[in-house]
């Protein structure tokens, strides 16, 4: 079989590396991300930044801080089910938009603009990186087929989707001059009819540009903060901005000015969404509070409160409810009363009254409040209509010091431990104190650091890189397989070979003999368990666990992301695997590490046991102070005279179940019982000599000093603290 074809093209051959030096040099750079999803894949796991309704009202697309957009159906007089998930983004989702709803428009922290088709199972119809930062919001033309895109660095680009998927490219309308520019782009709007576009900035400006000529028109200047939502009306006269000023104002854009000023929120103003003729505007922000504001009269009223920031708002088409996002990985519907006040004595109230008498839930516009809403108001609804809901997002972790668990805390306070070989929870403690529970888990082991983590998807994602993810060796019978006792493995190896093992199975020869699935046997005859099951950990391809997810960048600096079960499909070999990787995973060839051996000395205390002939020895870091003494014992027999003496086990817990203790010696001779020592301490056989250097030791780069003498004088075991993140 000469090679898979993947998107983009095929590729044949093993030739990675045959490209332009320029591409080979980017391969060596590039990282390989790992996220380990949690659940079934049919809830969001952190926070919502962006919701969109279909025109009918009976779809929902929301877009998440996990890196996904999922839809659910929505019809009215039905619990909200979900449809599909839309994956390929690699960070957070921060702007979904629908053209004609029809095609699904997202952007990224990841600094892609994606399309989808709306409403299919997920398939993605392509991908353009046109900013040089994350893309923090869009805008789309409900009449032509036209998307804005704003970002980091006060990008603004406009898309036109009528071209053919090959040939979409960007017209950017702001900056000119990058270099004179500075600040960042938050809100972005485009008029129905694509003619005007408005970007709102970190320079509380916000500027308005004709489509088609790609020129700025208009500044319009009287916010003192960032920009943070904009809303044409249907003609596209008028302007609706929210602020983080904690104000939105209402601009005429024939008159180039404000004509109106609302400021009943306490913080920040993230969405807003009006009727078309603007007289009727809800506003929701940092402050979890949602407001309904009557433009003629200038009179608000709290319809609710939400437990976490607002992030973004969708109404129904009949406006009789609201979809809320927020920092939360769930979603509540919000139904709205009809009836809108009209008291005309709303416009008496008395200066300085903040609350209508008579009306607790009514506001009048003009008054800013500087204490809690709660305090001042009660909302007109009490409790959503209904609720999507999500997993509570990971907010906190710590790395063990076997640099194989990672301890994790979500919001809710459960704290979990992961195991990274396998991405799976392998113990729950419940709501515990998370750096208790650290410390209580510390163990005195020395495994350099081997890869990345962060939680900033809600998930853990691991990073791995060359050479740092090949540092970290492990004897196999860790891993529970039923290996020769000095067999080792690597980290990164079987990381990477796990990770990207479907992938292998298409791409070279000698896999194909074996059928993808839980048979396949990645690293040959003699690591199986017990029971026969080969290689118990790294086995991200099985279909029984929440999905693995794998990302990198192409030779173009593109990102790509893919599920381990659809690699073979998602990726091009030759621009998206780096060439360390493929070495790897395809040759089997990993980079030597002086992180793998040390050196140390064998010497006596004292003149109670003889020198052995060569005392300076080389060894791997993870070997055990008991396979030590073994050596030891071994090698003082072969002294002339031989010299017989028994190492009693020392350790951390209960050794008298030890076979030292509890089995018959089968010799009869006279022997002695040696300890074994480090600055007078008593070294503990669990330990291995990389732990020693490092607990005990302390000297920098010169080597260990490992004594021995028999025993009678009494050595104390190494009182060692935790030590937490």
């Amino acid at each position: 079989m000469n090679g898979m074809r993947g998107r983009g093209g095929g590729y044949a051959g093993t030739g990675f590396g045959a490209g332009p030096r320029s591409h080979r040099a980017q391969k060596e750079d590039r990282k390989v991300a790992v996220t380990f999803g949690r659940g079934d894949g049919d809830q969001h796991c952190s926070g919502i930044q962006s919701l969109v309704l279909t025109a009918a009202g009976d779809r929902l697309f929301t877009a998440s801080r996990d890196a996904t957009v999922k839809r659910w159906n929505v019809e009215e007089g039905q619990r909200p089910r979900f449809e599909t998930s839309f994956d390929g983004h690699s960070e957070w989702v921060n702007d979904a938009v629908l053209v004609r709803d029809k095609l699904l428009v997202t952007g990224s922290s990841d600094k892609t603009l994606r399309v989808w088709d709306a409403h299919s199972a997920g398939h993605q119809m392509l991908s353009r990186q046109s900013h040089s930062d994350y893309v923090t919001a869009l805008a789309a033309s409900p009449v032509e087929a036209l998307v804005a895109s704003a970002g980091l660095r006060a990008e603004v680009c406009l898309w036109d989707l009528k071209q053919s998927p090959e040939k979409l490219t960007s017209l950017k309308l702001f900056p000119r001059d990058p270099s004179k520019e500075k600040g960042s782009m938050y809100a972005v709007a485009l008029s129905s009819a694509g003619t005007l576009v408005a970007a709102g900035s970190s320079d509380d400006i916000t500027r308005i540009f004709d489509a088609r000529s790609g020129k700025k028109v208009m500044k319009l200047k009287g916010h003192t903060g960032n920009i943070r939502a904009l809303l044409f009306n249907a003609e596209g006269t008028r302007l609706l901005s929210g602020s983080s000023d904690h104000t939105f104002k209402l601009w005429d854009l024939g008159l180039q000015r404000c004509i109106q000023t609302c400021g009943v929120h306490m913080d920040s103003v993230w969405s807003l969404v009006a009727s078309d003729n603007f007289n009727v505007v809800l506003s929701g922000g940092r402050d979890k509070c949602v407001y309904r504001t009557n433009m003629l009269n200038r009179t608000s009223e709290l319809l609710f409160m939400e437990e976490h920031p607002i992030t973004k708002m969708a109404a129904s088409p009949s406006g009789g409810s609201v979809w809320v996002a927020t920092a939360s990985s769930s979603v509540n519907k919000w139904n709205i009363p009809v009836k809108l006040p009209t008291d005309s004595s709303l416009w008496n109230a008395p200066d300085g009254s903040k609350a209508v008498p008579g009306r607790p839930h009514l506001l009048h516009a003009s008054h800013r409040r500087s204490s809690d809403v709660s305090k001042l108001l009660d909302p007109l609804q009490p409790n959503p209509a209904a609720t999507i809901t999500g997993l509570p997002a990971i907010i906190d972790r710590a790395v063990l010091r076997n640099q194989r668990h990672l301890l994790l805390k979500d919001q809710t306070g459960e704290v979990t431990l992961l195991d990274v070989t396998s991405g799976r929870i392998v113990k729950n403690y419940g709501v515990v104190d998370f750096k208790t529970m650290e410390a209580d888990l510390f163990e005195p082991n020395s495994v350099p650091k081997w890869f990345d983590h962060d939680n900033r998807l809600g998930m853990v994602t691991v990073t791995l890189e060359t050479p740092k993810c090949f540092f970290a060796e492990v004897y196999a019978r860790d891993f529970g397989v039923d290996a020769p006792e000095d067999r080792r493995m690597n980290y990164g190896d079987g990381m990477l070979r796990g990770v990207f093992a479907t992938w292998a199975f298409h791409r070279k020869p000698e896999f194909l003999e074996h059928a993808p699935g839980d048979s396949m046997d990645l690293w040959g005859k003699g690591w199986a368990d017990a029971e026969g099951r080969t290689m118990p950990s790294f086995r991200f391809w099985e279909r029984t666990r929440p999905a693995v997810w794998v990302s990198s960048t192409n030779t173009e600096g593109e990102v790509w992301r893919a599920s381990v079960q659809m690699l073979p499909k998602a990726v091009n070999d030759r621009e998206d695997i780096p060439e360390w990787v493929a070495e790897c995973v395809l040759r089997l060839r990993i980079p030597t590490q002086k992180s793998w051996k040390c050196s140390f000395h064998l010497i006596p205390l004292d003149d109670s046991l003889p020198q052995l002939n060569q005392s300076r020895l080389t060894a791997p870091r993870i070997l055990q102070i008991r396979k030590v003494s073994q050596y030891l014992k071994q090698k003082l027999l072969e002294l002339d005279p031989p010299v017989n003496v028994e190492i009693p086990p020392v350790d951390f817990t209960d050794v008298t179940n030890d076979p030292y203790y509890t089995e018959k010696r089968d010799s009869d001779e006279p022997y002695q019982e040696v300890v074994l020592t480090c600055k007078d301490y008593a070294l503990p056989f669990s330990m291995s000599v990389g732990s020693v250097i490092e607990y005990i030791w302390r000297e920098g780069d010169e080597d260990l000093d490992i004594m021995y003498c028999m025993r009678g004088r009494e050595f104390p075991l190494p009182d060692i603290p935790p030590r937490v993140s």
